[in-house]
């Protein structure tokens, strides 16, 4: 059964790029295209609290851009037939723009036993990851936006997502090796200001994180959140633009350099 599904379509505008960020506009199209499949999931998804369980984004600008679609196990199945029908129709309407699809760069599916298997279960040492942020990414904490790829943060709220997808049991005690063993190896990231309603900061770039002598049955727990993201997103309004990520672990941490949080670059 295919749980997780993430779908890239090449893609240019018709016309002159829109200056506006089209994440509403995005949300609704998608809403349309799962309604066209079955009108009650796409109104059980719009009507349901907490994260919603699928990320739609443009990424790239001029002769690189794409179309991200991607989802947990409510919105996986409808994704092929979404994908089938945008590639035959060859173009979307966003806010009165057309966007034209060349068609399908990548497609990949997976499950969460699978990313289970892959990473926590073979992690014999901590296992550093790097996140792309593709998109404007934000978090929300106590009450504010926090454009800042804060460790606890990142993979807090993919711990959350996680659940809310209804991935297996990683355990409470996931959540205390977020907050008190995430480090950030490296950053490279730039702060930018989305034009939407008003203005949201946001933030994009890379970043490397690792876990400082965590419980070794988690060493593996950031490959398989990292991993997650990718179907998922990261952060707030995944759903409308923000948050899509590119992932992939790195070289284990030596046993020596456990002892010390990592230095960080900015």
């Amino acid at each position: 059964m295919i749980e997780l599904a993430r779908v890239e379509f090449r893609v240019h505008w018709a016309e002159r790029a829109p200056e506006r960020f089209l994440g509403r506009a995005l949300n609704a199209w998608l809403y349309g295209e799962v309604a066209r499949c079955d009108q009650r999931a796409a109104d059980e998804l719009h009507d349901a609290p907490g994260p919603r369980p699928f990320s739609a984004a443009l990424v790239g600008e001029h002769d690189d851009l794409r179309l991200v679609l991607a989802g947990g196990p409510r919105v996986a199945p409808f994704l092929s037939d979404v994908a089938d029908r945008t590639v035959r129709s060859g173009r979307i309407l966003l806010d009165g723009h057309w966007l034209l699809v060349e068609g399908v760069a990548e497609a990949k599916t997976d499950t969460f036993a699978d990313l289970l298997r892959r990473h926590l279960m073979r992690a014999d040492r901590a296992t550093p990851v790097r996140v792309d942020f593709l998109t404007p990414t934000a978090f929300h904490s106590r009450g504010r936006t926090m454009p800042l790829p804060i460790p606890d943060l990142v993979f807090g709220s993919l711990l959350e997502r996680w659940r809310a997808f209804g991935g297996h049991d990683l355990g409470e005690a996931a959540f205390d090796v977020v907050r008190d063993c995430a480090a950030i190896r490296r950053v490279r990231i730039r702060s930018l200001s989305v034009r939407m309603e008003g203005r949201f900061t946001a933030f994009i770039g890379s970043a490397e994180f690792t876990l400082v002598n965590p419980p070794p049955i988690y060493n593996g727990l950031l490959g398989a959140l990292a991993a997650f993201a990718e179907y998922a997103g990261v952060g707030q309004k995944t759903a409308m633009g923000f948050g899509c990520v590119r992932a992939a672990p790195l070289r284990p941490t030596r046993p020596a350099d456990r002892q010390e949080p990592p230095d960080q670059e900015g």
